[in-house]
């Protein structure tokens, strides 16, 4: 982890997506895009919204933490972990149902320094 304290702005992709801007058109018409997505399909996709450096630290911290995740088992599920719904097109996410684990690292774990015992292996 970084010793100083990092801007937030750093992380996201700020020219393309100005969260720090909301008088700017662009803030606008991506909350607009974000919001028609979730509204049809229960989930969005944003292209490129961390920085280099944002992804960089992100994918960082989560190998920092990589030893205390707990892995669910391996299962054919969708991005909602629902149960299929033939009424929708077949195409639509609800229907598409993919192999995937899940790992999941617990928030006691993100601090600023990792803790030598977190919840999840209780300090193993």
């Amino acid at each position: 982890m970084p010793e100083h304290p990092i801007n937030p702005a750093s992380l996201v992709n700020i020219s393309r997506y100005p969260v720090d801007s909301t008088e700017n058109p662009q803030h606008q018409k991506s909350l607009t895009l974000t919001r028609a997505q979730l509204k049809r399909d229960g989930c969005a996709v944003i292209p490129d919204f961390l920085s280099p450096f944002g992804l960089s630290r992100l994918l960082a911290e989560a190998e920092e933490r990589r030893k205390f995740a707990y892995f669910s088992a391996n299962t054919k599920t969708n991005v909602y972990f629902s149960d299929d719904d033939p009424s929708l097109a077949q195409d639509h996410p609800k229907r598409i149902f993919l192999d995937r684990t899940n790992g999941f690292i617990t928030s006691d774990c993100y601090v600023i320094t990792v803790q030598p015992e977190c919840s999840i292996t209780g300090g193993r």
